[in-house]
């Protein structure tokens, strides 16, 4: 598996009472009877679509984990609702501004007087769009994402013939719409609330808690360490600390799902992501989720470099290393600074340059790269960096 974590949103969640007495729930569509099959790209194992707000085209991250959200770019007759301190998954605290949105079109669907977050996020710069899809709209609806068909269709009701081969387990929805899913791990240890986040483009990650109480348990023997930042979330990044990736047995209701390797994150709740839908036919409906396994094999083993990457206003830089790859061998360490790619040299202000750069080193078979001072080059390769069958 050639995994390319980017830094995306994690779930918002929520300090004040304001946002629990409904304010998410607010909002209407149109037409009451719809079945649209939804066009959108499917990139970086993350679902983009387009939606018109005042006439105007804008891309939009489809994103079960958190509330919908647009940037200030994103001009309307919006009326302003309230100005509140909101905090991250990672305790990260920022003041946001909330809006109502009087209609929003997404294909035939009309999204009516909805209440949105209104927050200039470092992710839309970086995936190139203008704000998020959230749970508080995807909730109204019965999704079904068939990825391997290249097919998502939206409609207002379950058509009951659609999931009879289907695995079925019931869903908890929290107040800001997000999909809530009950995990069983090694057949001894569940997990209550697990977030199906469509923002993380990874397949799943466990919250440290969880990770401390399997590995307490010894049920988590495969395993490999890292040292650095998972992902910065939304108002703020992680401080550098200890990660790791893991060979997980689990069970989402009856089913038994092949082996996974799952990551650990600094989180309060362990995260299902998007990728998920590469492997499994889903339909969300109320709270009722279903699903069919694809053809599509789930990764055994993790290739890359080693490293993980994040840019700032100086540049791009190290964020994450894994301690048995080659990177970590020949000196690599979080913060360490980029200086050039390939001999190409690199431009801290230039944010689509980092973002090419990035996925050079991410994509291509081999880089070399300048790490702190001029001639300090290293060369590094794909490698195997965990093999979920061996220890």
């Amino acid at each position: 598996m050639h995994k390319i974590l980017i830094s995306l949103i994690f779930l918002l969640t929520f300090t004040n009472s304001f946002s629990q007495k409904g304010m998410f729930k607010q909002g209407s569509i149109s037409p009451n009877i719809y079945t649209e099959n939804i066009a959108y790209e499917f990139v970086w194992d993350i679902i983009i679509i387009k939606v018109q707000i005042n006439e105007k085209t804008y891309r939009f991250l489809l994103d079960t984990g958190a509330p919908t959200t647009i940037n200030s770019k994103v001009i309307g007759d919006f009326a302003f609702v309230k100005e509140e301190k909101s905090t991250d998954a990672s305790q990260n605290e920022a003041s946001v501004n909330y809006v109502k949105i009087p209609k929003m079109k997404f294909g035939n669907i009309i999204y009516k007087d909805f209440v949105a977050m209104q927050y200039d996020i470092e992710v839309f710069e970086q995936l190139n769009i203008d704000g998020i899809l959230g749970a508080n709209l995807i909730s109204k609806s019965t999704w079904e994402f068939d990825i391997e068909n290249n097919v998502i269709t939206v409609s207002d009701k379950l058509v009951e013939n659609k999931v009879k081969d289907f695995s079925k387990t019931n869903l908890k929805i929290i107040d800001t719409g997000t999909p809530v899913l009950k995990f069983t791990y090694f057949n001894k240890i569940k997990e209550k609330g697990v977030y199906f986040d469509t923002g993380f483009n990874g397949l799943f990650y466990l919250s440290t808690s969880m990770f401390n109480k399997l590995s307490k348990k010894k049920l988590l023997s495969n395993r490999i360490r890292g040292i650095g930042i998972y992902a910065r979330s939304a108002f703020g990044q992680d401080e550098i600390s200890l990660t790791y990736m893991a060979a997980l047995k689990m069970q989402l209701g009856e089913h038994e799902i092949p082996n996974i390797i799952s990551d650990v994150s600094d989180d309060t709740e362990s995260n299902m992501g998007c990728e998920w839908l590469k492997y499994y036919h889903t339909i969300i409906s109320g709270k009722e989720f279903f699903f069919k396994r694809n053809k599509t094999p789930i990764p055994q083993k993790v290739i890359s470099k080693g490293i993980r990457l994040l840019t700032d206003t100086k540049g791009l830089f190290i964020s994450m290393v894994w301690e048995k790859s080659e990177a970590y061998k020949k000196g690599i360490r979080p913060n360490d600074r980029i200086l050039s790619v390939n001999k190409k040299k690199i431009v801290g202000d230039d944010e689509k340059l980092l973002e090419e750069l990035k996925r050079t080193i991410y994509e291509e078979k081999k880089i070399i790269l300048e790490i702190n001072k001029p001639g300090n080059y290293i060369e590094l390769e794909r490698e195997v960096i965990f093999d979920i069958q061996t220890k």
